[in-house]
């Protein structure tokens, strides 16, 4: 409930293939044009252009699956380094704690352990501790559909080195001060904006065990750790409606001069129920998940060359195959075996290119798409635009080589046809 489907992100996505795969095969009897001057002093570079004056249709099959296999996969690659730069910049926002503290289960999505008021009131009042947040949750139903209602304890304002906005507020936000008309200040996360059509400034009525609560969304921030949406008020508050104390978790900054590791193993010892875990092994373990979660999508990527290259090389074996007659004219008049394969891995080698060419280029508004489209209806989440040149140059570097390595075996393969084998 409460999720959308990007159903004209990929019809557009679809029709950019089909459209990028189509352009890009025309462009073969470009070729020999544009190598005129080096066919003229090269016989292996004139034999692979003459192939492009009139492209086969399996010629074209072959642009149009490297396009597309390309496109796909560095799209992909876009939407993925995009998603880990975003991450990253929020994760040196979010986790500038020394210590991170939750219940050991909550590593479970379902379950409903908390700290108890007790413990956390304990490590606040540590004489190690110079500073604390401490967050308490609702799971609730938003106009029936499930978000999370979140509180934080927390002192000072919330100013820009506590949250990447994504709709800045126009005034100093104190979550703890109500306002003289009844309403409470709160913020949105940006998926809990993009899924409930909320921006700044708006207001809705939260219905809770203490009556019906009116609250002005103060401004809207970036947050990727949940798809549903986060609605941020005063942790306080939030503990006195729901008449609930525990915590969901705690972020501690240390004295200055304090050593966090054993801290931890000093609250660790006391309270073993506890998962507690510093600034680096919580960043280290976030961006562990993340990178995990991309692991079947970088398979694909890989799987998708592999099919395209396959593609390749059926396409020119079909077409050596077909040119049995031409291959035995090309020997009589003193080709080598090696001669033939340099010819056939030369246009191989610019089938690729122009597949290359066509799927790269497809590749960025692909990765556009993907993040500015899609990805922000089904997930909420803005994602900042990153091209990474080094994964789009060894892409590159990898098709090209396995097609002049596909070309040329194929190609010496075919070389051994002999005149007198045919009547």
């Amino acid at each position: 409930p409460g999720t959308r489907l990007p159903l004209g992100g990929y019809c557009a996505a679809t029709c950019w293939l089909i459209g990028a795969a189509i352009l890009s095969s025309h462009l073969l009897k470009v070729l020999p044009q544009v190598f005129q001057s080096l066919a003229r002093k090269n016989a292996y570079w004139r034999v692979a252009t003459s192939q492009f004056r009139r492209p086969s249709g399996r010629q074209k099959l072959t642009v149009a699956g490297l396009v597309v296999a390309v496109g796909m996969a560095s799209g992909m690659e876009i939407l993925t380094h995009s998603f880990e730069r975003s991450v990253t910049g929020w994760l040196n926002q979010a986790l500038r704690a020394d210590l991170f503290v939750a219940v050991k289960g909550i590593q479970n999505a379902s379950s409903q352990n908390r700290i108890s008021e007790t413990v956390w009131r304990e490590l606040m009042n540590d004489p190690t501790v110079d500073e604390v947040e401490i967050g308490h949750v609702q799971k609730i139903l938003f106009r029936e559909a499930p978000t999370m209602l979140m509180g934080i304890r927390s002192k000072g304002a919330w100013t820009d080195d506590k949250l990447i906005w994504a709709a800045r507020p126009d005034e100093t936000v104190q979550l703890d001060a109500a306002r003289p008309d009844g309403r409470w200040p709160a913020l949105i996360s940006e998926s809990f904006s993009t899924r409930y059509g909320l921006t700044r400034n708006d207001e809705i009525e939260l219905p809770s065990p203490s009556g019906l609560k009116r609250i002005r969304i103060l401004g809207v921030y970036a947050d990727y750790g949940n798809e549903r949406g986060v609605l941020l008020m005063d942790g306080p508050l939030l503990c006195s409606w729901y008449h609930d104390t525990r915590a969901l978790n705690m972020a501690v900054t240390l004295k200055t001069g304090t050593d966090a590791a054993r801290v931890r193993e000093h609250w660790t010892v006391r309270h073993p129920g506890l998962a507690i875990r510093t600034n680096g092994a919580l960043r280290k373990e976030v961006l562990t998940i993340f990178h995990q979660t991309f692991a079947v999508t970088n398979a694909l990527k890989v799987i998708g060359v592999c099919v395209a290259i396959s593609g390749l090389a059926l396409a020119l074996f079909s077409l050596l195959t077909d040119r049995r007659r031409e291959l035995i004219t090309l020997r009589e008049l003193g080709f080598e075996r090696r001669g033939i394969a340099k010819a056939v891995a030369i246009e191989g080698t610019l089938l690729s290119v122009i597949g290359l060419a066509g799927g790269l280029i497809l590749s960025l508004a692909l990765g556009y798409l993907l993040i500015f489209v899609i990805n922000k209806q089904s997930f909420g989440w803005t994602l900042a635009y990153a091209v990474s040149a080094w994964s789009m140059a060894l892409l590159a570097a990898g098709v090209l080589l396995a097609a002049v390595t596909t070309g040329y075996s194929i190609g010496h393969w075919a070389g051994q046809v002999k005149g007198e084998q045919s009547e």
